[in-house]
């Protein structure tokens, strides 16, 4: 998602959710090294959250208000 604390710099943000069993640190290089081979530079998210689970509105949708900055 796109987050604009400053109009003038907006910034991707990648929102991860891990799979069971995945404990260290090394998904976020995997995942920064795939974002790499796949997307143009101006594409690549500038930051990584990790969470326990996606937020979800009444109807069961993405609740992306409720994303933390």
């Amino acid at each position: 998602t796109v987050q604009e604390r400053d109009t003038a710099d907006p910034r991707l943000v990648a929102y991860v959710v891990l799979a069971e069993g995945v404990e260290d640190d090394a998904w976020l290089d995997a995942l920064k090294a795939h974002a790499a081979d796949g997307l143009p530079g101006y594409m690549q998210p500038q930051a990584y959250v990790r969470l326990d689970r996606l937020p979800l509105n009444v109807n069961g949708k993405l609740d992306v208000a409720a994303l933390p900055e």
